[in-house]
């Protein structure tokens, strides 16, 4: 299991034997302390909405009060130990919509694949040329859900 406390600069794995040290963010006023008031959080600090933990990678979500009160995200490798920050092109698929930046996702292992899963309407993915091989219905305007699996790669 993965742990974050908003308050701390360490995220940690945690089993029941033990906990060691996952990721470190760097020095700084960043981090959130016990006297913020979390409805006016000050220009500098950061919030960690979302750890997806992944073979190979932390996928981090943050927002900041200072970029717009937008998330933003970080990818770490675990196997070279360097921190990226996505770009907004990697993080939002224009033709399906497929936006990590606001909705809600979710990691999945399925027979031993991962797997970001989220969701966006069916209208959406009409430029998804492989979505009307699913007989996906483009003039769906009542913006029923689809679920979106987008595999992660092995490697």
């Amino acid at each position: 299991m993965i742990y974050w406390d908003n308050l701390n600069d360490t995220i940690f794995y945690v089993s029941p034997s033990c906990e060691r040290a996952a990721y470190l963010f760097d020095k700084g006023n960043f981090r959130l302390q016990e006297t913020d008031d979390l409805s006016s959080l000050p220009e500098e600090r950061i919030r960690c909405l979302r750890i997806i933990d992944t073979k190979n990678f932390l996928l981090l979500d943050w927002s900041s009060e200072n970029r717009s009160k937008g998330a933003y995200y970080n990818l770490y490798d675990k196997n070279a130990d360097i921190t990226y920050k996505l770009r907004d092109d990697i993080v939002y698929d224009k033709r399906g919509d497929l936006s990590m930046r606001y909705l809600r996702m979710s990691y999945v292992k399925l027979k031993g694949r991962e797997y970001i899963m989220t969701q966006t309407k069916a209208y959406k993915v009409e430029n998804i040329p492989s979505a009307l091989h699913w007989k996906l219905d483009a003039d769906d305007l009542e913006g029923n859900p689809v679920l979106a699996l987008v595999r992660l790669k092995d490697e």
